[in-house]
């Protein structure tokens, strides 16, 4: 599954980490009071370790859940804190009559980790067997083994199997929801009828290219000159096929670092980052050429009028678009087949 679907995942399971974490802790506080009342040996340690080290973790783990630049410790915790409750339980109990009483927390905390902790797959198995394995070297180096060792080695296995079956069919269904939205959101990025992106998608993509690279990015507006005559003269089934063939020649003829949307009727836009204004008015002017050459189903040939408009400092997607628009407008007017770059805020093209 992609690294999308991971980070896509593990975000959607923070409130989950949450609630397991508020809702363990007090458990623990519990759990250490109720061994304080048995009499049970080292009762003091017991205390510390149940209701205050455990519980400790988890809501400091929860806290992290909440700054993502502790992410990574917060993962780290979580690996860990099922290998000291783990490690706790063996210490204290192991060797003891009473530890036939405390083997259902190394249960609960097998299944807690492969399906609820948060961790992923790999993690929670890798933490898992090493749980397993502790716990039968605390058995084997007891003076007097439990006879009931391999038995609870079994039934640890058996958790960890329940755990993995739970873990990945949530994983599956997740994945499953993950992909229809991806598909959604797909449909509503893109242009029914070329596929494009639309306007939409091209806005955030502008704000996230300028966002992540704080680099020049110039705009590009393209329009098929006389279009509306395609559409009275052979029909808006050629029409609809022409803007398909043209979307499809700006998609071959841009550089790879371009992106391509259709705005609606016959009017293009084309985002272009990392690249100054006479880098963009440079590929527009190699497009005016190819356009031109190209031989065009039912109408042989067409041509386009080109704006461009390069970012200003703090400038929204509008406002480059309205400038690109106008740069649009003045190639039109200049008898279209063109090139036109705004330059200024003074209405200036050149």
């Amino acid at each position: 599954m992609s690294t999308d679907f991971d980070t896509w995942f593990f975000n959607n399971r923070l409130p989950q980490i949450r609630y397991m974490m508020l809702f363990t802790a007090p458990l623990y506080i519990l759990y250490g009071f109720v061994e304080y009342r048995m009499e049970l040996h080292m009762p003091e340690l017991r205390v510390f370790f149940h209701a205050l080290f455990v519980p400790s973790m988890l809501i400091v783990i929860l806290g992290m859940t909440y700054i993502p630049s502790f992410i990574p410790i917060m993962k780290a915790l979580l690996f860990i804190s099922p290998i000291c409750a783990v490690f706790g339980n063996l210490y204290l109990n192991v060797g003891t009559e009473a530890f036939d009483y405390f083997v259902p927390e190394i249960y609960l905390n097998i299944i807690w980790t492969i399906a609820m902790s948060g961790l992923s797959l790999r993690l929670g198995i890798i933490v898992v067997l090493f749980n397993i394995v502790i716990t039968m070297m605390f058995h084997y180096y007891q003076e007097f083994p439990h006879p009931y060792m391999y038995l609870y080695c079994l039934w640890m296995l058996s958790s960890a199997i329940f755990g993995l079956v739970t873990a990945i069919i949530f994983r599956q269904v997740n994945y499953s929801i993950f992909t229809h939205q991806q598909k959604l959101a797909k449909v509503e990025d893109t242009d029914s009828l070329t596929h494009l992106w639309n306007r939409n998608a091209m806005q955030r993509f502008f704000h996230k290219s300028y966002q992540s690279q704080h680099l020049p990015i110039s705009v590009m507006m393209v329009d098929l000159d006389y279009f509306k005559q395609v559409n009275d003269k052979f029909g808006h089934i050629v029409g609809d096929s022409l803007l398909v063939e043209f979307a499809q020649l700006l998609q071959e003829n841009l550089r790879r670092s371009d992106y391509v949307g259709r705005f609606g009727g016959e009017e293009f836009c084309v985002v272009m980052p990392n690249t100054q204004v006479t880098q963009a008015q440079t590929v527009a002017e190699s497009l005016l050429a190819i356009i031109h050459h190209h031989n065009f189903n039912h109408v042989e040939h067409l041509t386009a009028s080109f704006g461009i408009a390069q970012m200003l400092p703090a400038e929204s997607f509008e406002g480059v678009l309205s400038r690109a628009d106008q740069a649009l407008y003045s190639a039109k007017n200049d008898g279209r087949n063109n090139v036109k770059v705004f330059v200024s805020n003074a209405s200036a093209y050149a």
